[in-house]
């Protein structure tokens, strides 16, 4: 029986590794090859790994030193990528879904392949070692989620000349070469500032585009998640304070507070649906308490206002409040995101009562970043409209003009003109502005059908209604623009 259990399991393993490697998965693949070389190394030159026979030649010396030293550095390698991607599979399942890990091993294999076939971890190893050497984007898509980030991300993309994505950790389709996630805990709380830029190119690529393919260049980083999170704001800022940069182009997509909150209820429901596809079925109350989560969308709003809740954002944002200090701004210094405090405090079903909020999200941003570098040098000319009377360093870009491509390639010409403030390119990398003419993109659509017991009631519209109406009035004053429901 024992022998039956672990050839299965075996068995298991292999199948995994094989489908991961399939679908492009490096550490996979790097398994594959690992053990490949193993066993033509042991045919060919025997078990002894450093021994040399007297009878062999010296070029044969020569190949089986390197073959040595190849298996040697491929087996670092992939039990280092191992290693990281169970802590990374831990704290993902603990900390992003909310959930405690399966307690058996034949429990772990469903949630463990799915992580195995997203997670980069050998990328991750060396983008940390190569982090020094490594650009910063010049563009942040702060968010809000559910708000057009990732439509307007693959504008950037497709549209502006020189665009390179960033990394991320995760191989979705959705959230790769769009969000880096580093600032909201994703990389086992690690968000060290002066890391950051190991999310985005080398140096030295960003050299040779410039001046030996003299093209444009520039990178972004479109995590929806930073609008809300009060400890974002300081980081961001710092990193570019450690690195003596001016601070990137910040962009905020938003919609009406209520459309975002209902989307984001569908978008979290099938998040908890794949979860539970992935035998993640217990709940991690004891970092999430036990009225998480909400079961309906009232139930969140009451959950995200609550006073437990309140402390704890609070306490979040007193985390980094003093990190740009002169007196305490230090680049080696590492820094990490508290559990309770990823990806936003008390979990992603907190933020109902708060993302609609966006007068005071982005006044929290215009104070950090006017603190760390003063009121901005980006021409008013250069922004969008709705971004140029109060607003010194936030641009906001409503929902609306994404559906519009009349407005796509405004906004589009808007940025290219802050990225050339930004970064002096010479007149003829000026001169390539934005090409093909933009073409509708809508990514990331609304997903399921709620059953009846988890829909939105009118009851819970009017509630949102009345819980922004203030904010609303609030972003009036500060942009100039009201945002109209239309409920996709």
């Amino acid at each position: 029986m024992t022998i039956h259990f672990l050839f299965s399991h075996l068995l298991e393993c292999c199948k995994l590794v094989v489908s991961a490697a399939l679908q492009g998965q490096t550490l996979a693949i790097l398994t594959i090859v690992f053990f490949a070389h193993a066993i033509v190394h042991v045919q060919s030159f025997g078990w002894a790994i450093f021994t040399v026979s007297d009878n062999s030649s010296s070029s044969s010396s020569c190949i089986r030193i390197a073959s040595t030293v190849f298996l040697v550095i491929t087996f670092v390698l992939t039990s280092l990528g191992y290693l990281l991607l169970i802590a990374l599979y831990r704290h993902s399942v603990q900390n992003v879904f909310n959930k405690n890990l399966p307690t058996t091993f034949h429990n772990c294999i469903p949630s463990f392949a799915v992580h195995f076939a997203l997670l980069k971890p050998i990328e991750i190893l060396f983008r940390y070692a190569t982090a020094n050497w490594r650009v910063l984007p010049d563009v942040i898509v702060l968010g809000e989620v559910r708000c057009g980030t990732t439509t307007f991300c693959q504008y950037l993309t497709d549209f502006l000349p020189g665009c390179h994505a960033p990394f991320c950790l995760w191989k979705h389709p959705e959230l790769d070469n769009k969000e880096t996630f580093f600032f909201v805990g994703h990389y086992l709380g690690f968000v060290s500032p002066s890391y950051y830029s190991m999310c985005f190119p080398l140096k030295i690529t960003k050299w040779f585009y410039q001046n030996v393919l003299k093209t444009p260049f520039f990178t972004f980083d479109g995590c929806s998640q930073y609008l809300t999170s009060p400890t974002a704001p300081y980081l961001l800022a710092n990193a570019y304070l450690v690195a003596g940069q001016p601070p990137p182009i910040l962009i905020v997509c938003l919609r009406n507070p209520i459309d975002q909150a209902i989307s984001w209820w569908k978008y979290e429901n099938n998040a908890m649906i794949w979860a539970n596809s992935m035998n993640l079925t217990e709940w991690n109350t004891d970092l999430r308490s036990l009225a998480y989560p909400p079961s309906t969308l009232h139930d969140a709003i009451e959950f995200s206002l609550s006073e437990e809740t309140e402390k704890l954002y609070v306490s979040a944002e007193q985390l980094f409040l003093r990190i740009n200090n002169c007196q305490i701004n230090n680049s080696k210094s590492h820094y990490y995101l508290p559990p309770w405090a990823m990806t936003w405090p008390r979990g992603q079903l907190s933020t109902f009562g708060r993302s609609g909020r966006y007068a005071k999200n982005i006044r929290r941003y215009e104070r950090v970043f006017s603190e760390a570098f003063g009121k901005g040098d980006i021409p008013m000319s250069c922004k969008l409209p709705s971004s140029a009377s109060n607003l010194r360093h936030v641009n906001v870009l409503p929902f609306e003009y994404l559906t519009n491509i009349s407005l796509v390639d405004f906004v589009l010409k808007s940025v290219h003109a802050q990225l050339s403030h930004r970064c002096p390119m010479s007149s003829s990398h000026k001169t390539k502005g934005i090409t093909p003419q933009p073409t509708y993109i809508h990514r990331n659509r609304s997903s399921i059908l709620l059953p009846a017991t988890l829909k939105p009631t009118l009851e819970d519209e009017h509630r949102l209604a009345k819980l922004f109406a203030l904010d609303s009035s609030d972003l009036e004053i500060l942009c100039g623009i009201r945002l109209d429901k239309n409920t996709e």
